[in-house]
């Protein structure tokens, strides 16, 4: 595998990347066939995000992009709007995540793993894509969420 400056592969199908990762790492990422997941453990900058959409996902929608960690601080999820082409996400392992709704803009979705223990508002599963196959929900602080939402998928 070619050295990618911002992108530490942690097994063979899991990548962590960062803030310096370019345009080149994540297409040189993307010819890893045992490639499964993409993911960052804090925040990186709106066009770090851009390149992995038009540099990864439109050549790997096969692998899941994961958000966690992000230690200490709140993850502010409006990146999502820049990634049009991811189809799997996941948010997890985060004790707070603002701007959540925004999932509902990844159109594509057919997959999503949402681990935020703060949460307290589910009405997000209301408006996810109708293309949705698989949703995974993680423990969170609500100590009776509301699942109705979820009647809509079948």
């Amino acid at each position: 595998m070619t050295p990618m400056g911002g992108i530490r592969m942690a097994d063979a199908t899991r990548a962590e990347f960062n803030d310096s990762a370019s345009a080149d790492d994540f297409r040189a990422l993307a010819e890893e066939p045992r490639l499964r997941v993409l993911q960052c453990s804090e925040p990186v900058r709106d066009g770090v995000w851009s390149l992995v959409n038009e540099h990864f996902c439109t050549t790997r929608p096969d692998v899941q992009l994961r958000v966690y960690g992000h230690y200490s601080r709140e993850c502010d999820l409006s990146f999502v709007r820049l990634l049009p082409n991811v189809r799997h996400f996941a948010a997890d392992c985060l004790m707070q995540a603002s701007r959540v709704e925004a999932l509902c803009e990844l159109q594509s979705l057919e997959s999503l793993s949402l681990g935020i223990f703060g949460l307290t508002d589910f009405s997000v599963l209301e408006q996810l894509p109708p293309g949705l196959t698989s949703l995974a929900l993680g423990a969170t602080r609500s100590k009776r969420p509301s699942l109705a939402p979820l009647g809509r998928f079948r």
